[in-house]
């Protein structure tokens, strides 16, 4: 779902959200990506073995119809389980030019990358425009400089023929 946006200095930005089948993070945690690793063998080993059960088991054998429901169930819901648990990278770079202004927020899910794409586009639309020459940035910091508040003016105070209060 990528979509282009325009900063204040007019530069387009692609906003981008993309899904990861492992977590990007565990290549940096080697305990983590061993488990992943381990994981995937295991689910293989089960299929092969679920593949296999299947295959010699007699077509005299009665299995019960009921029992069908709740195990396609349980496959479903743990499906959905892993795909909303994926980890997302949404990344906004400037379109272009060099990465080192790139932002890239990772979540977990399909809802917290749709917040988060919605957020970065929101971020940079809003994103002011730099000034474009050094007196301008000086000028700039010129008059946001804290100044002295102007004196007041002394009260009127009336004089000795006139009554105060009219």
């Amino acid at each position: 779902m990528p979509r282009v946006v325009r900063d204040g200095d007019d530069r387009e930005w692609v906003v981008s959200a993309r899904p990861h089948l492992s977590d990007p993070a565990a290549r940096l945690r080697p305990v983590q990506a061993s488990d992943a690793t381990l994981r995937a063998v295991v689910l293989g080993i089960s299929l092969l073995l679920v593949f296999v059960v299947a295959l010699a088991t007699p077509a005299n054998l009665w299995f019960p119809g009921w029992l069908v429901g709740p195990m396609v169930l349980a496959g479903a819901v743990a499906l959905v389980w892993w795909v909303l648990g994926r980890a997302w990278t949404v990344t906004a770079a400037p379109g272009g030019s060099d990465d080192r202004d790139a932002h890239d927020v990772r979540v977990r899910g399909p809802w917290a990358a749709r917040r988060a794409h919605g957020d970065l586009v929101r971020h940079v639309a809003a994103r002011p425009a730099r000034p474009r020459d050094p007196e301008a940035r000086d000028r700039e910091a010129r008059d946001t400089e804290p100044r002295e508040p102007e004196p007041r003016a002394e009260p009127r105070r009336p004089g000795p023929d006139e009554h105060p209060h009219g």
